[in-house]
């Protein structure tokens, strides 16, 4: 999955990566990339060989996201 978005935006997900226990989750089953760049900063999350993610843990890390 990638999300393009303003960059403070990019910046809040990569947080969340380190300090929401739902993004730490995702962290350690998905390999991240991003980019920042302004309005053309991504993330993008590659579900590692042999992980999935369940929706509600994607729900659940958006909602915890400042």
């Amino acid at each position: 999955m990638r999300i393009t978005a303003q960059q403070h935006l990019i910046e809040d997900i990569l947080d969340a990566i380190t300090t929401s226990s739902y993004g730490i989750g995702i962290g350690l089953k998905c390999d991240v990339t991003s980019k920042l760049d302004g309005d053309n900063s991504y993330i993008e999350f590659v579900p590692k060989k042999g992980c999935s993610i369940d929706i509600k843990d994607w729900f659940w890390f958006g909602y915890h996201i400042r």
